[in-house]
């Protein structure tokens, strides 16, 4: 089920939230309100990593790019394959 959310309550019964990049700042104030939760964040910006977010998506050459947090994600409960560690330009 796919459902746009406008608060991190709403979220918080998600297994993973998408920030589009036009939706910055929100992306940004639930993946912090949600910190230490099992709920997968992932945002179109560079920097979200940065900000408590665990996977930060670019389009870099036209291909997709991405960051990971695994601090992030191991404070929330969840595992990051190896695989897709190797895959990321950066990992936290």
């Amino acid at each position: 089920e796919v459902r746009a959310v406008a608060t991190a309550a709403e979220a918080r019964a998600c297994h993973l939230t998408f920030g589009p990049r036009d939706q910055r700042s929100l992306a940004r104030s639930i993946a912090v309100e949600l910190r230490g939760e099992p709920v997968l964040s992932v945002a179109e910006y560079d920097r979200f990593t940065h900000v408590g977010g665990m996977i930060a998506l670019e389009i870099e050459r036209g291909k997709v790019a991405f960051e990971i947090s695994r601090s992030e994600a191991d404070r929330g409960g969840l595992k990051v394959s190896s695989k897709l560690l190797r895959l990321a330009r950066a990992v936290r």
